[in-house]
């Protein structure tokens, strides 16, 4: 997996493994913290993953103290096909009618919440965001990476 460096450190990996499917997993946790970056008008990959996998989770939180805070956009591309392509406000709309991606105000922890969930891939898997006004708090990344056959 490979991150922008000016994001900060990566907390450190949590490995196990898991049966799924027949095959090896290999946990990874990836969390980046304090991203304050705006991206006008351009776009930022935030991290690419190079194997087959499954991503058990992407939670991507900002402060909801400044209102553009949600005014970006994000593309979540698995083996070269758009899966999530939006805006954090059209992703709130959408909310209630998708299993695997919500997007909300947490105003009991002043927190804008973008989280998507169960992303399946054979060779590859990254995150954009673009046209960007946000301060992100940190992106957290769970995945499983494929090891092979048992």
């Amino acid at each position: 997996m490979m991150l922008k460096k000016q994001f900060g450190g990566v907390a450190p990996e949590i490995e196990g493994l898991e049966d799924i499917a027949g095959s090896s997993y290999r946990t990874r946790v990836i969390r980046v913290d304090n991203l304050k970056f705006s991206i006008l008008n351009r776009q930022e990959r935030i991290f690419t993953i190079k194997k087959a996998g499954i991503i058990s989770e992407i939670n991507i939180i900002s402060p909801n103290t400044d209102i553009n805070n949600k005014n970006y956009k994000i593309r979540l591309v698995a083996d070269d096909e758009p899966i999530y392509h939006d805006s954090w406000d059209n992703f709130e709309t959408r909310n209630m009618h998708e299993a695997d991606m919500t997007a909300f105000d947490n105003t009991n922890e002043g927190k804008y919440v973008l989280i998507f969930q169960d992303i399946v891939f054979e060779n590859s898997c990254y995150l954009e965001i673009y046209e960007s006004y946000a301060t992100f708090d940190f992106i957290n990344v769970k995945y499983h990476e494929k090891i092979g056959l048992l």
